[in-house]
């Protein structure tokens, strides 16, 4: 596996990334059990399924000091769906609870593969 970037991540970085309000509803959703099937891929990327107003595919990446995310949210990005699987994470490994992997042919990857491709798409595609 690779270097687990995650662990030392703290709440200024979650809140420089996000900003306070997200990370606090982040925050919320996670201890509300929101978090389901959380994941690894193999380059160390955390996914899951995120109950919202609807379940949603959030991907979160560290790539350096940098936190990158996707959602297949209308927020799309920097979302508290990300927020609250950083934190699931976390807790997983307070826990000392395995943290299952993931395949290259995980739904959640294919919905935000295709979510990614639809937004490149229209944002080239109004004008």
């Amino acid at each position: 596996m690779v270097d687990d970037f995650f662990i030392g991540i703290t709440w200024f970085d979650l809140e420089s990334w996000a900003g306070p309000r997200i990370v606090s509803r982040g925050r919320s959703y996670q201890r509300s059990g929101r978090v389901k099937k959380l994941a690894r891929t193999e380059s160390g990327d955390l996914v899951a399924w995120v109950d919202g107003s609807r379940r949603y595919a959030t991907m979160v990446e560290i790539n350096g000091r940098e936190i990158i995310s996707s959602c297949t949210c209308p927020y799309g990005v920097d979302c508290k769906h990300a927020v609250a699987v950083v934190f699931e994470y976390l807790e997983f490994l307070k826990n000392e609870k395995t943290v299952p992997s993931a395949n290259d042919k995980d739904k959640r990857l294919e919905l935000l593969r295709r979510d990614m491709e639809a937004h490149s798409n229209n944002v080239f595609g109004d004008e």
